[in-house]
């Protein structure tokens, strides 16, 4: 379990199947989703009990604050606290969550914050959606040649929060 102590916070993501279960005996706290590339939602009291969230069919973001006390957490992989990873301050810890490979011709969530990582020969088209599934096709377009680890910091769009790649040829795309 993770902890977090009074006037402390962080940002976790839920993958999709996963819940995000809090044991709050100890402190009082908020759990914000955060939701169209980063607003936030309504946020929910923590207060003396054990709290689930989850599990859902998409990545959900939420930001995790302590108002006093102690708020422990985990994300875990159903409710019987089989742990699979939390995000949270540790830069390797985020950076490791963080990274997938793009499928050719789906969309996927992206994180505020991202680079690609680009491999291989060939093409790799990226096409934008906002939260109201407003499409933008070729907002960034990469020419690959013999490619080991090239990397790109695209700009998608204000207002991206996911994006679909197509890959011609050998072309791979990772965000980091």
């Amino acid at each position: 379990m993770s902890v977090l102590r009074i006037h402390e916070r962080t940002t976790v993501l839920v993958p999709a199947g996963q819940v995000l279960k809090f044991n709050v005996s100890a402190g009082v706290g908020h759990v914000t989703r955060l939701v169209n590339g980063g607003e936030p939602g309504t946020p929910v009291a923590l207060t003396g009990a054990a709290r689930v969230f989850g599990p859902f069919d998409d990545i959900r973001s939420y930001r995790i604050s302590c108002s006093s006390g102690e708020l422990s957490f985990d994300v875990v992989t159903d409710y019987d606290d089989s742990l699979i990873g939390l995000i949270s301050a540790d830069p390797a810890a985020v950076r490791a969550a963080l990274q997938q490979p793009l499928p050719n011709g789906q969309w996927t969530v992206i994180p505020s914050i991202y680079r690609l990582r680009l491999t291989g020969s060939g093409t790799v088209t990226i096409d934008a959606r906002n939260g109201l599934n407003a499409e933008t096709p070729a907002v960034a377009s990469y020419g690959l040649t013999g490619e080991t680890n090239r990397i790109e910091y695209p700009y998608f769009g204000d207002d991206t929060t996911q994006i679909r790649a197509t890959l011609t040829g050998t072309a791979t795309a990772e965000i980091l």
